[in-house]
């Protein structure tokens, strides 16, 4: 009897100028050969934008982001996350990650 692999989404808060943690963060899933990668960014500088919108475009886990422009604390952001990975209907997991985890 063979098992099928859970089908995990990571989901990822973002805060503010935490480019290169969140950036550190994303090589280190994309190791795990997740099926997606949702991000939850809030009051972000360009930067981070620029990087969530490269790391889009290349790899082989697809990766979605919101941003927004205000900060809704960890629990309004988790709660979008989740909402985000769930709305998948391929995602059994989400994994709740910090940019700085």
């Amino acid at each position: 009897m063979s098992h099928a692999a859970p089908r995990i989404h990571a989901a990822i808060l973002a805060f503010g100028d935490r480019t290169r943690e969140l950036s550190l963060v994303l090589d280190r899933l994309a190791a795990f050969g997740l099926e997606r990668i949702v991000v939850v960014a809030s009051q972000v500088p360009a930067a981070t934008r620029e990087l969530l919108a490269q790391r889009a475009q290349v790899g082989q886990t697809k990766l979605e982001f919101v941003v927004y422009g205000h900060n809704a604390g960890s629990a309004g952001g988790y709660a979008q996350a989740i909402r985000i990975a769930f709305s998948n209907p391929d995602c059994e997991y989400a994994w709740l990650l910090d940019d700085d985890n």
